[in-house]
């Protein structure tokens, strides 16, 4: 599972497609497990490994559509609610 993930977060941080970038990230967040769930939602502050500020959006969206998402995006989001704020 984490083989696969790196695989395609590899992908993601090669490809200028913006299109291919937007549906990499949606499929990231598709994840089952919550230690890669976090150590993915962990990148967005501060902006790591290619992620932009503006990609936070589409990270927490998806990820939110699962309840293991669910759970791991609330979290984040109450954690770190001060930064987001000022982003």
């Amino acid at each position: 599972m984490q083989e696969d993930w790196d695989f395609l977060f590899a992908r993601f941080q090669s490809t200028d497609n913006s299109d291919e970038r937007g549906t990499i990230l949606a499929a990231l967040s598709c994840s089952t497990n919550p230690v890669i769930l976090n150590e993915y939602i962990s990148k967005i502050l501060p902006q790591q490994d290619g992620i932009r500020t503006t990609d936070a959006l589409t990270i927490v969206s998806a990820m939110a559509g699962s309840s293991v998402g669910e759970a791991v995006a609330w979290n984040w989001l109450q954690n770190e609610w001060e930064d987001i704020h000022e982003m």
